[in-house]
């Protein structure tokens, strides 16, 4: 009978890499510094690299702001690298000088591509965005938003008929992150998914907060950080609000981390200014 360390030296060899190894095993993670201690701290040191990041908030909650802050921060550090941005709301096409103006946002050729899903299914950019994954030079990508996808099963239904395909996306996109985390930790870079928040009240009055898009969404992330109000600042005021921010020189965020596989949850959240 051979021991369990003559076996695991075959395995290792089959793979041609230590898939099974003993000691000291622990990896550190680098991570993208978004510029705010108010997040870098409660997210141990910010975003991690090779990882699925899920941010989500009611509308107007800052998640693309947050979002489009963590890609101009991984582009200051991966210069080298092209990020893309899956643009299924149209964001950038009225926003872009806002977001560039708040967020230091570089979309020159050489750092940035924009993914148009203008006339195609979620399956279709799915498929797309996994392609990119063969490429030496692919950098972070930000899907803006799930919800907001459409999955090629809600296109072929006929109107008027209910084959209950309701929340349809979740399977595809459940799907799309399960191969998606294998290449992550592969390329090292970041795939961030913005979703929604839906409110709904609860027995005894208490407040249920959900995020759509199915499960996957729920469980693959190693970070799910929850928006919940946007202000902006101008000089010393950090409470100005969105109808009187013309001229604002800042944004400020709240949130709340409500999964963290790389760090503990006891620092809760706190603002991104």
């Amino acid at each position: 009978m051979a021991s369990i360390k003559d076996i695991a030296k075959k395995i290792n060899k089959s793979w041609n890499e230590q898939v099974l190894t003993s000691g000291n095993f622990t990896k550190e993670i680098k991570r993208v510094d978004v510029g705010d201690l108010g997040m870098t701290y409660p997210l141990y040191g910010g975003i991690p690299y090779g990882q699925l990041i899920s941010m989500s908030g009611v509308e107007h909650s800052g998640k693309t702001l947050s979002a489009c802050l963590v890609m101009a921060q991984y582009q200051k550090e991966n210069p080298d690298r092209i990020c893309i941005y899956v643009d299924a709301e149209n964001t950038l096409l009225t926003q872009s000088d806002f977001l560039q103006r708040m967020t230091g946002l570089d979309f020159e050729p050489e750092h940035f591509m924009r993914y148009d899903m203008t006339g195609k299914s979620a399956e279709e950019m799915f498929a797309d965005v996994l392609k990119l994954q063969e490429a030496d030079d692919i950098g972070m990508i930000i899907i803006d938003s799930a919800p907001a996808l459409i999955s090629q099963a809600d296109i072929d239904n006929e109107f008027g008929k209910d084959n209950g395909q309701r929340a349809s996306i979740a399977k595809s996109l459940g799907k799309f992150i399960k191969q998606m985390i294998m290449y992550l930790p592969k390329r090292n870079n970041i795939l961030l998914i913005i979703n929604q928040v839906r409110i709904e009240q609860g027995f005894g009055g208490s407040i249920i907060y959900k995020e759509p898009c199915g499960y996957a969404l729920n469980y693959y992330p190693s970070q799910k950080i929850r928006f919940g109000t946007r202000t902006f600042t101008q000089g010393d005021k950090t409470d100005i609000s969105a109808t009187k921010g013309e001229g604002s020189d800042g944004f400020r965020l709240k949130f709340s981390l409500v999964k963290n596989r790389l760090g503990a949850m006891n620092r809760g959240g706190g603002f991104l200014t």
